[in-house]
């Protein structure tokens, strides 16, 4: 994959790590010479010095139709314009874009980003249902610095698809703080919510556990007849 990493500090550097050993093309930009010469030398792969707001560093650093675009710019327009460049000028199929104002989640999405994440809103969204604080306090105070967030999207033929939260056979060790139905309706999940095709799922877990827990949530049905 063509993987672009746009600005961020130290979340850039965690991110970078996770990619650059499978097998994945990275163009990484920044635009504070001390995380690109830290970000360099820790990784051991070339950092695009500039304000990637700006159209020639994008050119620059040759995004075009790249597969996937992280952004993780402090300031959320900024971001705004980074994604919406990377969609409509440099044809990049996916984008993920971070904000800091949760009430921007809901109008980057209806403006055409991708995937608009907000740990704020996230962790918001997830403690509205009292009997989802426990859950996901424990999970984030495992080891808050390396907690992950994935982002799943529930097919016609995974083993989960169609039955309720309390009948999937979850693993234990991950928690889903929301899932985002039909781009627009947010869910706080409990016993009886019944996952269905096409359901965004954005899960927490540590990084450790990742491959795991999406080997056992992606297993598909089988049809054999016993």
């Amino acid at each position: 994959m063509k993987i672009v990493i746009i600005n961020g500090g130290h979340e850039a550097d965690y991110i970078v790590k996770h990619f650059k050993n499978h097998r994945n093309k990275l163009i990484i930009i920044n635009d504070d010479k001390h995380f690109c010469e830290y970000i360099s030398a820790n990784n051991n792969l070339p950092v695009l010095y500039g304000d990637a707001t700006k159209r020639y560093t994008l050119e620059d650093a040759k995004i075009q139709n790249a597969d996937l675009l992280i952004t993780l710019t402090a300031n959320d327009s900024d971001n705004y314009v980074i994604s919406k460049y990377a969609k409509d000028i440099f044809n990049v199929r996916k984008v993920i874009c971070l904000v800091s104002n949760p009430k921007k989640v809901a109008i980057f999405k209806k403006l055409g980003i991708d995937i608009v994440i907000s740990s704020i809103h996230l962790l918001a969204e997830s403690i509205k249902e009292e009997t989802a604080l426990e859950s996901v306090i424990k999970t984030l105070t495992i080891r808050p610095e390396t907690v992950v967030l994935i982002d799943l999207i529930v097919e016609e033929n995974m083993v989960i698809a169609n039955k309720l939260v309390k009948d999937a056979n979850l693993p234990i060790n991950m928690n889903i703080g929301c899932i985002l139905r039909n781009e627009t309706e947010v869910i706080i999940p409990y016993g009886q919510t019944i996952l269905l095709p096409k359901d965004h799922l954005y899960i927490f877990a540590e990084p450790s556990e990742q491959e795991n827990i999406l080997e056992q949530i992606t297993k598909k049905v089988s049809h054999e007849k016993k």
